[in-house]
């Protein structure tokens, strides 16, 4: 072949990119849906640290105790957790006295129903979302006249002035109050305040921005809605009083009555306003609901998530099923999951059932739990965990904590690495196990799946057993064969589809066989595989599969082991024998 294309002397300059390379993917963090007392409802939210949970979905509640604390756990380890608050049926928002409540599970609703002055029995404020929490806020307003005499006019600069497009003193100033004490821990804490919010709709401040009250409390605010004024007769609560009745007749903004309807308005020194009938419903933390929370992850093309979080695993609250049918079906993610409490009538959880006992009734619920696949783990159950919230320690389903090790193995290492051992495996925030199998319990749970995790003196608590759900002795009964395929099949695709609508020809057949083949070698490299082959040619893509504008790309792949069995020979040998004579 020819080194050049010139026919007389000369140099040809050619450019060779050698950078071309499939890139890296988008892999996903933690996921779990479940009963919180506070927060959207039926929508995805992402947090990465216990406090942002606990600012965005509440504390701990007795009721969903397991889920909230399960997510903790995931969250000692790594962030980017994916959160799914579930309600029960009859769930509404706390509402002024004397109006009617409705279910505004999130800002969507909010902005398809908002309560309008048209509704004879609309609250002029209403919990941000469903649930118990929302009784304990307390809403106070005042205008300017009344603002020197205002109970919570230190919080305030200045009293309420005038909106920037506003002829006539349009605004008033709104404090939002811990009033029980169940939000924050103190009765009377201010959680959020709106200084100089506008009546008037048409109201813009400054810059041209929105000043109505329901805008600035919608874009600014996270415990309440804005409803309307108008609304008739209302029970409020003025000072410790919360039996006056005020009778508003709203008026058109911009004539000269909007400053004495402002002064009427606000004529007990500032009205507050006092929020009651919230519910999170009838078992919000039901498997129904569960389920319909964790289907919002069923979809790989529009959520990225790795690991998918059991949580509560009672059996009246499990969504066990559903995980299993969602990475089975995304077939991009894993499942955690632990049994239930009480697995086959035995408590799990009792100090007087013996080892055997826990591990013969773990071994019965083994055939039912429905895991089988190698996208799910199962471990073998709970931990000890202290609730600061409440003061108390309690049992938590150990899958928060084993999906936390994974995706913190991820990150540490490869997708590809175990997580389990005393190196990657250990097992944080825990008083102790409520069952911890010695070897010949754990010689009943490995076979059928179950991945032990144990707690030894001067070794800490650590995952020992690195299994997925796949029974039998396939690569894909282990976890890092599953992670690694994971990650070559979602990187590899991504790019095939980068190859849609072009020719099958060699070029491109070429350019997937060197491309595909780089990546695999750097798999190599951080000892992800051992072997592997790439075949895209003639004799895959034959003239019948490229007339059928299909192309073929065979990858043949030899996924490294983890190490499961160790045996040490110790061979005792007389004086004057030479070692390379015993091992030849």
């Amino acid at each position: 072949m020819a080194i050049t294309n010139l026919i007389s002397p000369g140099v040809e300059v050619k450019e060779i990119d050698n950078t071309a390379s499939l890139g890296a993917v988008a892999l996903g963090g933690g996921a779990i849906a479940g009963d919180f007392q506070w927060g959207p409802v039926n929508e995805i939210t992402n947090i990465n640290t216990e406090a942002q949970l606990v600012d965005t979905f509440g504390k701990p509640t007795s009721a969903g105790v397991s889920t909230w604390l399960s997510a903790a756990s995931f969250l000692a380890y790594t962030g980017g957790l994916s959160v799914v608050r579930t309600v029960g049926t009859g769930a509404t928002n706390a509402v002024v006295n004397g109006s009617t409540a409705k279910a505004w599970l999130n800002s969507t609703d909010y902005d398809d129903s908002p309560y309008t002055p048209a509704e004879n029995d609309a609250s002029p404020f209403i919990a941000r979302y469903p649930g118990e929490l929302g009784d304990g806020i307390l809403i106070s307003i005042v205008d300017k006249s009344q603002f020197s005499t205002w109970t919570y006019k230190n919080a305030f600069s200045a009293a309420p002035g005038t909106s920037a497009n506003q002829t006539y003193q349009d605004c008033i100033h709104v404090i939002v109050i811990d009033d029980k004490g169940d939000i924050t821990g103190v009765p009377g804490t201010f959680l959020e305040k709106f200084a100089d919010v506008s009546v008037v709709k048409a109201a813009t401040d400054d810059f041209g921005q929105s000043n109505y009250i329901g805008d600035r409390i919608k874009n600014e605010g996270k415990w309440v809605w804005f409803g309307s004024f108008d609304i008739g007769d209302f029970a409020v609560e003025s000072s410790a009083d919360d039996t006056d009745t005020v009778s508003v007749g709203w008026v058109t903004a911009g004539t000269t009555a909007l400053g004495a309807a402002l002064t009427a308005l606000t004529s007990t020194v500032g009205l507050s306003f006092k929020l009651t009938g919230g519910s999170s419903g009838t078992s919000p933390g039901a498997t129904a609901a569960r389920e319909a929370g964790y289907e919002l992850f069923a979809d790989a093309d529009t959520t990225d998530v790795s690991f998918l979080i059991g949580g509560d695993s009672h059996a009246s609250n499990n969504a066990n099923a559903k995980i299993t049918t969602i990475t089975s079906s995304r077939k991009d993610a894993f499942g955690f999951i632990s049994p239930p409490s009480t697995a086959s009538s035995v408590n799990l959880l009792s100090s007087t059932v013996t080892l055997g006992a826990k591990a013969d009734a773990l071994v019965t619920w083994s055939a039912s739990h429905g895991a089988a696949t190698s996208y799910m783990v199962v471990d073998s159950g709970y931990k000890k965990m202290y609730n600061k919230y409440d003061d108390k320690y309690v049992a938590v389903p150990l899958n928060g904590d084993i999906a936390g090790i994974a995706a913190l193995t991820r990150e540490s290492n490869d997708a590809w690495w175990s997580p389990a051992g005393e190196k990657r495996g250990q097992v944080r925030s825990l008083a102790g196990l409520y069952f911890n199998p010695g070897q010949s319990e754990r010689d009943k749970l490995y076979p059928v799946g179950i991945n032990p995790v144990i707690s030894t003196p001067g070794r800490g608590t650590f995952l020992f057993g690195d299994k997925t759900g796949q029974l039998g002795n396939g690569a894909f009964t282990r976890i890092n064969v599953r992670g690694l395929f994971i990650v070559l099949e979602k990187t590899i695709s991504n790019f095939a589809k980068s190859l849609l609508f072009e020719f099958n020809d060699e070029f491109t057949r070429s350019t997937f066989r060197s491309l595909v083949g780089g990546y695999l070698e750097n798999v190599q490299s951080r000892r992800g595989i051992s072997d592997f082959q790439v075949v895209c040619d003639e004799t895959n893509n034959t003239a019948a599969v490229v007339d059928a504008n299909e192309f073929v790309g065979d990858i043949f792949i030899k996924p490294s082991r983890s190490i499961n069995f160790i045996r040490l020979n110790f061979v005792a040998v007389r004086s004057g024998v030479e070692f390379s004579e015993l091992i030849g």
